[in-house]
């Protein structure tokens, strides 16, 4: 595999799956079933369902409104807005030009956004890893070797990488009180549920010495602080219910994600071992998750709608 190759390999594509699953039923009768609740999911990648065979069907969101339909014996329908590869700021814009057109008759509001601002920068840095490192040939090669040293000695690229994280994480503090704001002058009602940002990673860098004291603590210790920023914002808002889907992923004895990276850096295979997005089982452990804390939340009644 040539450069140019390993960093095409490396830059996910962008897929937009939106809009919702069906519309509204109207009631014609007294025999007519309930009118559907709408369940609206905003977010990135993880939430659309990148990567997934059949997204519209095994995504978070259309397993959570079939348990939340079962459970009540209503109609949910799932209307999920989320695109891939948006940070909050994208999230912002999108919103403020009307795409989530359901956001004001929703039931249920999920918010998935903010793991792409740590993307960005990040996605930016290996590629330029990628394009200067000298990669070893023969029966010694060793990539991630290689890749290490390039870390190791390129520390201006990893100086900027830090500020370019640092810059993005306050524009997600703002970007956050904006969408919050946007989505109670939709909707002043709906309880919102707030996931967290998994470690897609942690086998792999617990597995390699190098790679845990390198990019692995660069890692765990930036997606600390996304979460602690999350969680903070969930804490300052009464309606808004964190889920957290971190500790989920953490726990399964295998990170269920579509990369296999746990079985090491595989450049011939075109880094496609490297996808952090969650496979079938990945999207159910959130769908789970999730209506684990809508079940708590409505049976204790905890959930409260601000005044607006």
């Amino acid at each position: 595999m040539n450069k140019q190759s390993k960093v095409s390999a490396l830059l996910l594509g962008l897929t937009l799956l939106t809009g919702c699953s069906g519309s509204k039923a109207e009631k014609s009768s007294e025999q007519a079933p309930p009118p559907a609740k709408i369940l609206v999911t905003l977010g990135d990648s993880i939430s659309a369902g990148f990567g997934l065979e059949n997204p519209v069907e095994q995504r978070y969101s259309a397993l959570t409104a079939s348990a939340l339909e079962a459970r009540d014996s209503t109609e949910w329908e799932d209307c999920n807005y989320a695109v891939s590869g948006d940070d909050s700021s994208d999230l912002v814009r999108r919103l403020q030009e009307g795409t989530a057109e359901q956001l004001p008759n929703a039931d249920m509001i999920v918010l998935y956004i903010g793991a792409n601002n740590l993307l960005g920068p990040f996605t930016e840095y290996l590629t330029g890893l990628l394009e200067n490192v000298e990669f070893s040939e023969g029966e010694d090669a060793d990539p991630l070797k290689d890749i290490l040293t390039r870390i190791a000695t390129d520390t201006d690229a990893l100086k900027n990488l830090k500020s370019n994280i640092e810059t993005r994480m306050t524009q997600l503090k703002a970007d956050l009180d904006s969408i919050y704001a946007f989505i109670r002058n939709e909707n002043k009602d709906a309880p919102i549920y707030l996931l967290n940002v998994y470690n897609p990673y942690a086998d792999f860098a617990q597995s390699n010495a190098l790679l845990k004291n390198t990019l692995g603590t660069f890692t765990v210790g930036n997606l600390e602080n996304l979460n602690a920023e999350l969680a903070a914002f969930a804490d300052a808002h009464a309606d808004i219910t964190q889920v957290d889907i971190a500790s989920a992923f953490a726990a399964c004895a295998e990170i269920p994600i579509q990369g296999d990276i746990n079985n090491g850096l595989n450049l011939q295979g075109g880094l496609s071992n490297v996808d952090p997005h969650p496979n079938a089982d990945g999207q159910k452990i959130i769908a789970d998750t999730l209506l684990t804390a809508i079940n708590t939340v409505q049976q204790s009644g905890e959930s409260e709608v601000p005044d607006v």
